[in-house]
């Protein structure tokens, strides 16, 4: 953990999907992400506040598109930022500094929720930090994710690595949740016509 938290400080030369490489690194007050080479530099920033999600491969839209390119997976990683969602591309020139990268992000987001310092996340600081991400799942699957990450002794908070595991659930359950929204008339549930066009229209099953 420390070693990732060195190297997000100490910054990253990586390739925006569609771009020139550049270098991004922390701010001094390790509150944003910058990059350089930027024509506008009081622009070139992402708030570490405002990440809402960190993934690994190459999931995004961008990459995709673009799904016949010689970029490696394991070099590849997204981040979603914003209340429009939208994401920053990368790759790195190894795995391994794309994983430092993307656990390194994680622990930043972790350490800006534990508003008590004490190196764990109540079920209050996390539900408070979801909020800030807008992210709205209902309070109660939130709490069902929450008791499921919670595996150590310490029960009733989670540490760094429950966190990731917790943030992995609910990154993967909150895509869902939209995409049962949409099919749903915003119900929370799918009925049999519901359900019929989901699969024909997303699954493309006829």
């Amino acid at each position: 953990m420390e070693k990732s938290h060195v190297q997000v400080n100490k910054g990253i030369e990586v390739t925006p999907a569609m771009g020139l490489v550049r270098y991004f690194y922390l701010d001094q007050h390790k509150s944003c992400i910058r990059w350089r080479p930027s024509r506008k530099n009081e622009k070139a920033k992402i708030s570490i506040d405002s990440i809402r999600e960190v993934c690994e491969g190459k999931q995004s839209e961008i990459f995709q598109r673009y799904s016949e390119g010689s970029f490696d997976p394991n070099c590849c990683f997204s981040l979603y930022y914003g209340e429009r969602l939208e994401s920053l591309d990368l790759v790195s020139s190894t795995g391994e500094e794309a994983r430092t990268w993307i656990t390194g992000l994680k622990y930043l987001t972790f350490t800006e929720a534990d508003k008590n310092g004490d190196g764990s996340l109540s079920i209050s600081e996390v539900l408070q930090l979801l909020h800030k991400l807008n992210v709205n799942l209902p309070r109660q699957k939130v709490k069902q994710m929450f008791k499921e990450a919670d595996t150590d002794d310490n029960q009733g908070t989670l540490g760094f690595e429950e966190f990731c595991s917790f943030y992995k659930m609910m990154s993967t359950r909150h895509d869902l949740y939209l995409l049962m929204l949409t099919y749903s008339n915003h119900m929370d549930h799918l009925d049999t016509s519901n359900l019929a066009r989901f699969l024909e229209l997303d699954q493309k099953v006829q």
